[in-house]
């Protein structure tokens, strides 16, 4: 016999597994009917609704599951990661100004997503800032180094940025041999992109990317 716990995991590993939107939803329906009382299916229906761009539902569902479970920090950093890949850059900076850092799980990677939130904005002074919090909260967070070095080098402070990108080598040495795979990616990502603006950006960004790669590349052969 499937206990409901188990009952409910197998809804929800569906969910999210499914490239289909719409069955997704009526999953998320399904599921409510079985635990109405619950946050998980309208966090997971609020993140489909993002997915198809249908942002005020999401926002309902969103609120919703946190008013069910206040206390619950998956349900906001659900909020903002939705929020985040649906471009919706403005509300993911309101939103993590709306809550003060103990409502997210991880703030360090809070302060990341917002800083290149920031970065996409154009307002490069504010990424940095996100940055810095995000590293005094994780000292050895890599991946904020790295950004700033990125917010340095959109800045034109290709040497600055080169020093920061030291730094993130230093406390993992091994990210500088992801550098062309994100390259690549972001390349598929420009083919499929249609927003001019996020087009610049990508553009931008891939040459922070071969920029960094070259002068690590320069750096072995002694250079």
């Amino acid at each position: 016999m499937v206990s409901l716990s188990e009952d409910l995991g197998l809804f929800e590993h569906e969910i999210v597994t499914s490239s289909d939107s719409n069955k997704s939803i009526v999953l998320c329906t399904r599921m409510l009917k079985i635990c109405p009382d619950k946050s998980v299916p309208y966090s997971l229906w609020a993140l489909r609704l993002l997915k198809q761009r249908q942002h005020s539902k999401a926002k309902q569902k969103f609120l919703k599951s946190i008013q069910i479970s206040p206390n619950n920090v998956d349900r906001y950093d659900d909020w903002l990661e939705g929020l985040y890949y649906a471009r919706e850059f403005e509300e993911v900076i309101l939103l993590a100004e709306r809550y003060s850092p103990n409502k997210f799980e991880f703030p360090h990677l809070i302060q990341n997503t917002v800083g290149v939130c920031f970065l996409h904005l154009g307002d490069y002074e504010n990424a940095i800032k996100c940055f810095q919090k995000a590293i005094s909260i994780k000292a050895d967070y890599e991946l904020a180094y790295f950004n700033w070095a990125l917010a340095l080098y959109l800045q034109g402070n290709k040497e600055e940025a080169l020093e920061m990108n030291e730094r993130a080598y230093k406390i993992r040495p091994l990210r500088v041999t992801f550098y062309p795979r994100e390259v690549r990616l972001l390349k598929e990502d420009l083919e499929r992109e249609e927003n001019k603006i996020f087009e610049d950006f990508i553009k931008t960004k891939i040459e922070g990317f071969e920029f960094f790669i070259e002068r690590d590349r320069a750096k072995r052969r002694g250079d």
